[in-house]
């Protein structure tokens, strides 16, 4: 084995200068800050041959006190007794071990099952057959595995790091892992409903499916439907003090009065509906009511006693004013009969008109009415009608005529001769109604 004194990996270390205080305290064999006498040389070669590593590392004082030299070497230690390559020296080996493996340099050789393996892995099982090296070991310093570690039986571990993933069907032995606490992360075991609706357990998990089977049931917890409302259902009855009662001070809840409370206007606490009402309505000690014209039924009329009605005297009638007369117009005073002439107004000179028929048309020439101004005008047109043509209508679609107007009571047809009289009503805009007799 060769020793060298400084491995030189950079260059501030090769720039060390003793002398220096900078640089290192010197320490070892030299602990001077003056020069340092350097010598180099080449690595150390050992070249051994035909050798016989029989119990390798057994007597070796180096190792262990004598008391302490009947310990036997593990399965790796066997192997890195045989050569080892250090601080630059360079072994170069060949033999046989006591086991009759072929050792050469870092390799070993099993002629039983011609297995090669380097000195590194023979320790750990890789030379399958030899009872010395087992297949499968059961101690490690320090084990790494960068693959997959496959145990298919007891695998104890002082600490243990894993950073890839445990896959396969685990079963982990009781009290093995940690158990989760209200202070500690671990493993919790799963609740039944049963369980959860009971709401005593501390060291149980719940899962969705369970918090489902304790949704809208007995003892359990009011659900939601699709509306995000609680179904009426899980509603239970308001009743029993749960609402505040209404009052003159206070909105709440009140209850509906009967037709014979309604009746008894003493109640505070109840409320009236439509139907209470119409119980009321024209009932003895009810509310009265309108008629369909907005006018009080005579039957709700009492009958007043003449005692009762007071003696009108001129001291209680109202003084006239002229002030408050309104004006009529002139023609809504005149009722003596006009001539009616068809396209004039006429309605502004009277309300009362004669008419000479001529001609030999079965219609009356009146023309159309004016009626803007003159709605609710009535009155009558004496028709003078000496053709003997019997009459059968108005030539405008604005008179109105009656039912059987036109039609001869003496006969019973269609048609009047002789003289008419015509009674009118201005009903509306463009709409006078009217009726024609036969004068003899």
């Amino acid at each position: 084995m060769a020793t060298i004194l400084q491995l030189q990996n950079s260059s501030a270390v090769r720039d060390w200068d003793p002398a220096a205080l900078s640089s290192p305290v010197p320490s070892g064999k030299f602990t001077a800050r003056s020069a340092w006498p350097l010598e180099f040389n080449r690595p150390s070669l050992i070249r051994a041959f035909g050798q016989a590593y029989e119990w390798a590392g057994q007597g070796n004082y180096s190792k262990a006190m004598p008391k302490y030299q009947v310990t036997v070497l593990t399965d790796q230690h066997k192997v890195d007794y045989f050569a080892v390559n250090y601080f630059g020296g360079r072994v170069y080996n060949t033999g046989f071990n006591e086991d009759g493996l072929i050792v050469q340099g870092d390799t070993i050789n099993d002629l039983g099952t011609n297995t090669i393996v380097s000195t590194e892995t023979a320790g750990l099982g890789a030379l399958g057959g030899d009872p010395d090296f087992p297949v499968v070991p059961t101690s490690f310093d320090t084990l790494t595995v960068t693959d997959e570690f496959n145990s298919l039986q007891q695998a104890n571990f002082n600490n243990i790091t894993i950073n890839g993933t445990i896959e396969g069907s685990p079963v982990f032995a009781p009290d093995f892992l940690p158990v989760a606490s209200a202070t500690e992360q671990g493993i919790i075991e799963l609740a039944t409903s049963a369980e959860t609706l009971a709401f005593n357990d501390i060291d149980r998990a719940i899962t969705p499916a369970t918090l489902g089977d304790v949704r809208g049931v007995a003892n359990g917890f009011a659900s939601l439907d699709g509306s995000g409302k609680i179904p009426t259902a899980q509603i239970p009855a308001l009743t029993g003090g749960l609402l505040p009662s209404a009052s003159t001070t206070q909105a709440g809840i009140i209850e509906i009065a009967t037709n014979a409370e309604a009746a008894g206007y003493s109640d505070t606490t109840r409320a009236l509906v439509p139907s209470n009402l119409a119980a009321l309505r024209g009932a003895a000690n009810g509310l009265a009511t309108l008629d369909g014209s907005s006018l009080l039924p005579t039957a709700q009329l009492p009958s007043i006693p003449l005692a009762n009605i007071p003696t009108l005297t001129n001291d209680k009638l109202p003084v006239l004013e002229l002030a408050k007369i309104p004006t009529l117009p002139a023609n809504k005073l005149l009722t003596t009969p006009v001539a009616w002439v068809s396209g004039n107004t006429n309605f502004d000179l009277s309300a009362n008109f004669t008419f000479t028929k001529s001609g030999t048309s079965t219609t009356l020439a009146l023309g159309a009415p004016t009626t803007t101004g003159y709605i609710g005008t009535s009155g009558f047109i004496f028709v003078t009608n000496a053709t003997g043509v019997a009459q059968i209508g108005i030539d405008n679609a604005n008179w109105k005529p009656a039912v059987n107007t036109w039609v001869d009571p003496t006969t019973n047809t269609t048609g009047l001769t002789g003289n008419l009289l015509i009674g009118y009503y201005i009903a509306a805009a463009n709409n006078v109604i009217y009726t024609a007799t036969r004068i003899a």
